[in-house]
């Protein structure tokens, strides 16, 4: 999420804008950043910290080596809500 973050709002900024024309863009595109989650996701134990994986990944060793902690419908939309919490409420 944090790639398509990057893809879909950071890049549409750019350091020649004016503030108003940057902020314009973010809040434009800042809309739909908490949309893009995976369907599944689980906590994974990976470097001794707990990090939000597509499950799918985690499953197949695309992650690595890692320690599965918890897998959950619930995670995804969870991480969603916190998103749109950060994102949403906490920035504006």
């Amino acid at each position: 999420s944090g790639k398509w973050f990057q893809n879909k709002v950071a890049r549409k900024i750019k350091g020649k804008m004016s503030v108003s024309k940057k902020r314009e863009a973010f809040d434009k595109n800042i809309q739909s950043a908490c949309d893009n989650f995976p369907t599944q996701m689980a906590v994974v134990e990976k470097g001794g910290k707990e990090v939000y994986v597509d499950w799918r990944d985690a499953m197949a060793n695309r992650e690595g080596k890692v320690n599965i902690q918890r897998m959950s419908p619930e995670i995804t939309q969870n991480v969603a809500a916190a998103c749109r919490q950060l994102l949403h409420q906490e920035f504006q």
